[in-house]
């Protein structure tokens, strides 16, 4: 039924653009749309009341009647005045009655207009800062992300304390574009079908800590937040000593809870179905979003937050529906802009907030400000060889901040959920490589998704802000300029102008056909 809805509003708003109802079809202001419309309409009835003798003639219409012989002269022409005042009053009577351009989705609608209403009340509009687009993160969780990127919103549309499928956070530097009820991502994580996840997930053993690194590996810091206290191979006495701690202490089956497996079954696919409706519910939105930032880009950059739980062992590969997202938001937006990676649920993992306060005390530059990841070379193709690269350099930051733990206090009772964490996001590295590769490795067009970096985030212990995001915001936001139209868009550009050129030619030898044959004619 939607799908024939679709194409009654297509059609409908086709006839809308021919007979000059058009409202937000065109690039053109009002004004110059309408004065293009007429001078084409006037064009085409004055040919065809030039030529009614032949018109008529090759269709074999009599003409007679009580007419007034201006009307029977030039009865072509008339017909499509009369014909085209026809069509407008059909099109209006449809305004009239609400019929015409009936929302496809109308629940995105109402969001995407409240949206605007309250960025109007604040003087604000979409076309006098960035806009950023979060795809795959509940609409539960938008606030904490918000409040750990420390980012004051002047406006907020719709209201938070709502249900909506998109909502808009705004102040007068930026603004932020959630979309959790046109997103793959939120839609697979919410409503996909779960199964119990076989096998589980048990502590790492400490015969083989090699299987993680040693604590001389490259660090991914910036300078002044490098944890002190490392130095090569001149560490281990310290980490071997927190690793025989660790060794006799609470394994994983005597700890309790502070030990336990991840929480969270495998989740099985959505049905084709909710795949096709979730696709065009976005493609609608970036149509929005398009024609609300006219002349500008759509937007300025790409936050995709991606579950740590699809990394886990046994989970089914769900790299496609992460693909699908970036791969429609591109195609809806016809341009190319800077992409970041970040793996949500750390806290699942066990351990965080013991890494939070320890860090501290190894270097007091640490924060929850932190971006905790890589960075990636933008513009490179991600493939297995630059994911596994970038994986290994995330694993690494996590190491490293924690081994130096292990220095600073050897015999810390906290030393085990540390070594669980940092075991548990060890071990997903090639999952989280596979999921990058699947989901942002696709061409579009002929150019590689703009991957900024990859990076890891989780909730507080209280579970009210988000961890690790507002130095990746800052990044995010600092790269705003980077973005070019699609390879798509600039040859669907090209081709557009060529046959511009083209109708602007013809126009030119009809206006001085017209002009040479009235003045041949009457002079």
């Amino acid at each position: 039924m939607a799908f024939f809805q679709s194409i009654i509003n297509s059609i409908c708003n086709g006839a809308a653009w021919v007979f000059g109802a058009a409202k937000k079809t065109t690039g053109l202001s009002p004004r110059t749309y309408q004065i293009v419309h007429l001078v084409v309409l006037l064009l085409i009835a004055l040919l065809a009341g030039i030529f009614s003798d032949e018109i008529c003639e090759f269709f074999s219409i009599e003409r007679g009647g009580n007419a007034p012989d201006w009307i029977l002269q030039y009865l072509c022409g008339w017909l499509v005045v009369a014909l085209y005042a026809l069509v407008r009053l059909i099109l209006y009577v449809i305004y009239l009655l609400g019929l015409e351009d009936t929302p496809e989705f109308p629940d995105i609608d109402h969001a995407w207009s409240e949206a605007l209403t309250q960025l109007g009340r604040q003087g604000l509009s979409l076309q006098s800062f960035p806009l950023f687009m979060v795809i795959g993160l509940p609409e539960e969780q938008e606030r904490g992300f918000l409040m750990g990127a420390k980012f004051p919103a002047a406006a907020t549309g719709p209201s938070p304390d709502t249900t909506q499928p998109l909502r808009i956070f705004a102040n007068a530097k930026a603004a932020f574009l959630f979309v959790p009820g046109a997103s793959e991502l939120v839609r697979q994580l919410t409503e996909g079908p779960r199964a119990s996840l076989g096998g589980g997930s048990s502590i790492a053993t400490m015969s083989s800590p090699g299987g993680i690194g040693s604590a001389g590996s490259i660090m991914t810091l910036a300078p002044g937040q490098m944890p002190s206290g490392l130095g090569g191979g001149g560490s281990g006495p310290s980490i071997l000593g927190a690793m025989s701690t660790m060794v006799s202490g609470p394994t994983a089956s005597s700890s309790g809870h502070a030990n336990e497996a991840p929480s969270g079954g495998a989740i099985g696919p959505l049905s084709s179905e909710a795949l096709h409706e979730t696709a065009r519910r976005l493609r609608y939105v970036c149509r929005l979003v398009s024609r609300a930032r006219k002349p500008f880009c759509g937007i300025n950059g790409l936050v995709t937050i991606v579950p740590s739980q699809w990394a886990a062992e046994g989970c089914q590969d769900f790299s496609h529906v992460v693909a699908q997202d970036v791969q429609l938001l591109h195609e809806g937006l016809e341009m190319l802009f800077p992409v970041a990676c970040l793996f949500s649920g750390l806290e699942s993992l066990g351990g965080l907030p013991e890494f939070l306060s320890r860090a501290v005390e190894v270097n007091r530059a640490f924060s929850p400000e932190l971006k905790a990841g890589s960075r990636f070379a933008t513009g490179r193709p991600i493939d297995p060889e630059s994911a596994s690269w970038v994986t290994k350099l995330c694993v690494g930051w996590f190491r490293d901040w924690i081994y130096s733990t292990f220095k600073k206090d050897p015999s810390s009772a906290s030393n085990t959920r540390l070594y669980r964490l940092l075991s548990e996001i060890s071990d997903r590295r090639r999952s989280f490589a596979r999921l990058l590769t699947g989901g942002f490795g696709q061409l579009i067009g002929s150019q590689p998704v703009r991957l900024l970096g990859v990076y890891f985030n989780g909730r507080d212990a209280q579970g009210r802000s988000q961890v690790f995001v507002k130095q990746l915001l800052d990044n995010v936001l600092a790269e705003q300029d980077n973005v070019v139209w699609s390879p798509h868009r600039i040859a669907r550009d090209n081709a557009m102008r060529t046959w511009a050129y083209a109708v602007y030619g013809i126009i030119g030898v009809l206006v001085a056909a017209d002009v040479y044959w009235v003045y041949d004619r009457w002079f």
